[in-house]
């Protein structure tokens, strides 16, 4: 039996790339025009960042927090503070300003100057958990339901041949919940395992695009490059990621983020399609 050939014409691939980046585009524009973005940013924007030793005490106390926010601030979200909760405690920076005087003995006179200082007082903090009230406005993403067409065996290939580790095990996605991370230092990438297949296999085309993009001075510009070529690997072979990259690239880039950043998008999606498409190309010849 003659083996089968297994061909894909250069020309109409390059086509395919250019409408998905024009498509990515434009989906994540009209996401960032839409009132359910701006009610999130208005959410996001009464959220203090705690500091890393902040960060740190949070954890400790409650280690699943994910929303955290003052008594007052949550009342301004429309959700108050359960009845008896037991707060976490931080510490919150408190600036005062202070006279001091200094002599000048040049001119032997003495000279009041106000400067500002900073202390810290232990104040108490809560978890959305431990609020009731109105919902919160989320990020604009739905997380993708059905099958991954046999996407998520092939990049779990390249990532082998990269010398990378891929684990599943439950409850590593921290305080964040996160559906994935990537650390470069250890070779490792953590995939959520309650998630469908597609959404599987766009998370770990994210992830191993972190792992190719080197040299990125910025977060916004690690996560823009990520998950643009996850939604272009992935619409290359069928899978529209449209409902949940559009939402993530609203809340993490911009337009001129994007297009400054095109050429790596292309050149990593490239690499990572090149790599599948040798797959399947063998496996049509060994059939």
């Amino acid at each position: 039996m003659p083996k089968r050939q297994f061909r894909v014409d250069p020309g109409a691939a390059q086509a395919e790339r250019r409408e998905l980046v024009k498509k990515l585009e434009r989906g994540f524009q009209q996401v960032q025009e839409s009132d359910a973005y701006r009610s999130y940013l208005d959410t996001v924007s009464r959220f203090h960042k705690y500091s890393i030793s902040n960060t740190m005490l949070i954890w400790v106390q409650r280690p699943n927090a994910t929303h955290v926010a003052g008594f007052h601030t949550w009342l301004s979200l429309g959700r108050h503070v359960r009845k008896g909760a037991k707060g976490i405690r931080i510490f919150a920076p408190m600036p005062y300003r202070r006279t001091v005087s200094t002599f000048d003995e040049e001119t032997e006179e003495s000279e009041e100057q106000e400067i500002g200082q900073l202390r810290f007082r232990a104040v108490s903090v809560f978890d959305i958990s431990q609020t009731e009230g109105a919902d919160i406005a989320q990020p604009p993403v739905t997380l993708l339901s059905g099958d991954d067409t046999g996407l998520w065996q092939s990049l779990a290939t390249i990532a082998q041949t990269e010398r990378l580790t891929i684990d599943r095990k439950p409850g590593r996605g921290g305080a964040g919940g996160a559906n994935g991370w990537y650390d470069r230092t250890g070779r490792e990438i953590w995939i959520d395992p309650d998630l469908a297949p597609a959404m599987a296999a766009k998370t770990l085309c994210h992830e191993m695009a972190h792992h190719y993009a080197e040299h990125i001075d910025s977060r916004s510009e690690h996560e823009t490059i990520a998950e643009s070529v996850a939604y272009i690997v992935l619409g290359h072979f069928g899978i529209d990621a449209g409902d949940y990259s559009f939402g993530y690239l609203a809340c993490w880039s911009d337009v001129a983020t994007f297009r400054a950043k095109l050429a790596d998008i292309q050149r990593i999606a490239g690499q990572i399609i090149a790599r599948i498409e040798g797959q399947n190309s063998q496996r049509a010849e060994a059939a």
